[in-house]
């Protein structure tokens, strides 16, 4: 008897707000719009801490509560740990714009939520691959043997997914602009217990 094992998946937290976007939560976007500076292909705003905005207060309880979910059902620690949002923005990419291929470094857990998406708006994410390995022309695209996955996102959607997993977003082929708010997160609290080790991160 043959047996196929998935072993180490790489976990990822789809949460849907089940709502819609406020007027005020829209009007606060499309101010902040008005602060931005040059990225790589798009735009981002100036400010760093968006989810700590008032307006967004309900936003990032959302987004807290599934990082807890995360934290609980993934991550499973031993000990009371928090995970925290360290830093917040909102990313603006218009027509011809892309969001270049990265990572998130000096980060645990990252995410993304949408404020407004194109038709078929997608994210890819892409595999962490270490050592010397071959790639092969493959005929059937699966879990086991693609490089990179391709995941459809609507307005509201949050994404969670480990930092070093690198991800980018296709060029906007549409009149709109896709906008979308992105955090990094960082961990407080005993990580780890050794017999003469014990690392507590405050």
């Amino acid at each position: 008897m043959t047996i196929i094992e998935s072993i180490f998946p790489t976990p990822i937290l789809i949460d849907t707000l089940e709502r819609e976007i406020t007027n005020e939560e829209k009007q606060f976007v499309k101010n902040t719009a008005m602060s931005v500076r040059e990225n790589i292909n798009n735009s981002i705003s100036i400010s760093n801490n968006v989810l700590e905005n008032p307006y967004l207060k309900n936003i990032k309880k959302f987004v807290d509560k599934s990082l807890n979910s995360y934290k609980e059902n993934i991550l499973s620690p031993k000990n009371d740990i928090e995970l925290y949002i360290t830093e917040s923005w909102i990313n603006y990419t218009n027509k011809n714009q892309s969001h270049h291929r990265h990572q998130h470094d000096n980060s645990i857990i990252s995410g993304v939520f949408y404020f407004n998406t194109l038709e078929t708006d997608n994210i890819s994410f892409y595999k962490n691959k270490s050592g010397l390995s071959l790639s092969f022309d493959v005929k059937n695209s699966n879990n086991f043997n693609s490089l990179s996955y391709k995941l459809p996102v609507k307005t509201g959607t949050l994404i969670l997914f480990p930092s070093d997993l690198q991800h980018e977003v296709d060029v906007n082929i549409e009149e709109k602009t896709r906008i979308s708010l992105s955090f990094n997160t960082f961990a407080r609290g005993i990580i780890s217990e050794v017999p003469t080790i014990k690392l507590t991160i405050i």
